[in-house]
């Protein structure tokens, strides 16, 4: 389930039955409501970019309602779990929120904005609640602006980036499907449990940094069939590995790949990769602890 959680906490909901009160004119948010629903906006930013999903449901009521495409949750324990499986995708980072409007009176508030991070970009509006002087969720909902086969395509290559640069085999693994193939210089990997375990040995021996995904063809992605759901592309790759005790060594080479959607997010069906000049790469099998 593709889930992506962003939100402004700003904002304040306040609704009246009282035909009077509708006719007077709204008050305005003190000062201090605003600072500290600028604080709350920071600590919910912070919480998706260290990808604590415990931190982001503590920021909702108890009984905080969030409205997703794919349903409704309701409570922080639910809110948690959502979040948890999100991050188990792949790191989500890059935040940024963005209120466009806020209103408030009494204990309650509304806000809309836009919001954007390394899996995408949409609209989110957001009802606060403060009890004593401590603001929190108590509803929020988003959309998602439709990414082109490109976006989504650039933003897989910068979550690669990342999980190379973090030496992190488990978010490498992620993004792939869970039957993919993995092909290099060493052979052919069958299977994400299988690609987990080729880098996690990889890694025990050899960091990895600076890694670069380009494509050269503006086209990339080619869509393959009719319903969008699968591509192919193509172009160069560059990083920079240091086998324990030996001095860096500077890579580049070519790749391609089909990519799918799996439970509506984009991953790596099959990805396979050379290397130049013939400079070999260091792998499970050459490395030290495996010889």
């Amino acid at each position: 389930m593709k889930i992506r959680l962003f939100l402004t906490l700003a904002g304040l909901a306040f609704c009246s039955a009282s035909l009077t009160f509708a006719q007077q004119k709204e008050p305005t948010l003190s000062e201090q409501d605003r600072q500290q629903l600028d604080a709350l906006a920071t600590k919910y930013a912070d919480a998706v970019n260290k990808n604590d999903a415990a931190a982001i449901a503590a920021l909702f009521t108890e009984d905080g309602k969030f409205v997703t495409p794919a349903g409704i949750l309701s409570g922080r324990e639910a809110i948690e779990k959502t979040y948890q499986g999100l991050f188990k995708g792949g790191p989500t980072s890059d935040m940024v929120i963005k209120s466009l409007d806020l209103h408030g009176a009494g204990n309650m508030a509304w806000a809309v904005g836009q919001w954007s991070d390394n899996t995408g970009r949409g609209n989110w509006g957001a009802v606060d609640e403060r009890n004593g002087d401590t603001w929190r969720i108590r509803m929020l909902t988003y959309n998602e602006t439709p990414s082109t086969p490109r976006q989504e395509l650039l933003a897989l290559a910068k979550k690669f980036e990342e999980a190379w640069d973090n030496n992190d085999a488990v978010a490498l693994a992620a993004l792939f499907t869970k039957d993919a193939v993995l092909v290099n210089d060493s052979g052919p990997v069958y299977g994400r449990e299988a690609i987990e375990k080729y880098y996690a040995d990889l890694f025990k021996n050899v960091h990895f940094s600076n890694n670069l995904t380009t494509y050269n063809d503006s086209s990339c992605p080619h869509i393959m069939g009719t319903n969008g759901s699968e591509m192919w592309e193509n172009g160069e790759w560059s990083m920079t590995w240091q086998v324990k005790g030996s001095d860096p060594v500077q890579g580049k080479g070519y790749h391609a790949s089909i990519a799918v959607r799996e439970d509506g997010v984009l991953k790596k069906r099959m990805l396979i990769n050379n290397i130049t000049p013939a400079q070999a790469r260091p792998s499970p099998a050459t490395t030290p602890s495996s010889q």
